[in-house]
């Protein structure tokens, strides 16, 4: 299953704050195209992305992302006279307090959905106390296809630099997402399924990005529901799809999603984004336990967290420079890869091991 991922959104933001959602498009559908080529390099693009610098980078979108959902807990921008107001912070806790038990005490489908449970009951919460605005649903339209382009689009090389790292990281996170899954569903993943499954990603991407969406990637939640229900079909997943294709055609449908308080997105997306980070913090464990690892770690998330917390220290550098580095997670993957690359030890090892199994063919060996 295929979802907009998080790991965009920090990247997103950075580039559309100077280049807007026309330079968040054109950079998304050339890094889509960049994901189809890169899928007939994944041997030599994986090493780039050792346990440890991808740790580094999912800490680091993690902890990019959180202040949204804290915007969000408050109700709004920062500067505006009710954000954080009592109500609205009380709103946010009440969700956050419901997604944890549900996640804690629940079983099965409902501790997988506790997301979905704390949404569900912080907006009917808002509704006994007439906190929904209904206006954008009554302003929507019933049935409208998808505009291609319809926020225009933009090609910069900061821009497309910054997505494409993004795409080089989600790379990473497919793969074992597929393996992942393989384990579960009792079914070796040949090198040529693994670089299909890759090229469908920046197939994805690339319509994804023409129709005004951000781009999708593999969920790893999938794998989870995969192992809790048992149902592991691809006809499941395809019907799934179709319904949210039509879905997707009715926009009154999307506006109930816009009326969703943000102390309520608030609440959930705490949980939300703290998971990522320790997304992070787990694929860091798997790395090897040596001072050159730490060093990686270290330097990667300090360099990617300075940018974040003082900006003005890029100052001095030439507008591109600033755009491409501005962004944290942008400037700790590319400090961790260096890192990774010119340190002394194991930066040259091959990280096809954990995919290739006895028996491979040729063909698949390649497709790694």
């Amino acid at each position: 299953m295929m979802g907009t991922s998080f790991a965009f959104i920090g990247v997103a933001i950075s580039v559309g704050t100077s280049l807007g959602m026309a330079g968040i498009i054109g950079s998304a559908l050339v890094g889509s195209v960049l994901m189809m080529i890169a899928s007939r390099f994944m041997q030599q693009i994986r090493r780039l992305f050792p346990p440890a610098v991808t740790g580094t980078v999912i800490l680091l979108i993690g902890l990019s992302i959180l202040p949204v959902a804290v915007d969000w807990l408050g109700g709004g921008h920062p500067h505006s006279a009710t954000y954080a107001s009592g109500s609205r912070l009380l709103l946010g806790l009440f969700v956050l307090l419901v997604v944890i038990l549900a996640a804690v005490k629940g079983k099965g489908l409902v501790s997988a959905s506790a997301i979905m449970i704390g949404v569900m009951a912080g907006y009917l919460l808002s509704l006994l106390f007439g906190l929904v605005n209904f206006e954008p649903i009554v302003r929507a339209s019933w049935f409208r296809f998808p505009e291609l382009l319809g926020f225009g689009v933009r090609f910069e090389p900061s821009g497309i630099i910054t997505i494409a790292l993004v795409y080089l990281v989600m790379l990473t996170e497919s793969t074992g997402n597929y393996l992942a899954l393989g384990e579960v569903t009792h079914t070796r993943i040949t090198g040529s399924q693994l670089k299909r499954g890759i090229l469908c990603d920046g197939v994805g991407g690339f319509f994804a990005s023409l129709i005004g969406s951000t781009p999708p990637s593999s969920f790893s939640q999938n794998v989870g529901i995969v192992s809790i229900t048992g149902v592991a079909s691809r006809h499941v997943v395809a019907w799934t799809g179709v319904m949210l294709l039509v879905a997707g055609l009715l926009p009154k449908l999307g506006a109930l999603m816009v009326t969703i308080p943000e102390p309520v997105l608030g609440g959930a997306g705490i949980v939300m984004f703290g998971m990522v980070t320790v997304a992070g913090v787990r694929m860091m464990a798997r790395s090897e336990d040596s001072k050159r690892s730490a060093i990686i770690i270290a330097v990667g998330v300090s360099c990617g967290m300075a940018v974040t917390y003082r900006p003005e220290i890029l100052r001095s550098l030439p507008h591109q420079l600033q755009m491409i580095f501005g962004s944290g997670i942008t400037t700790g993957a590319l400090v961790a890869v260096l890192l990774h690359l010119i340190l002394p030890g194991e930066g040259a090892e091959s990280l096809q091991s954990d995919a290739c199994e006895e028996g491979d063919t040729t063909e698949d060996r390649q497709g790694y």
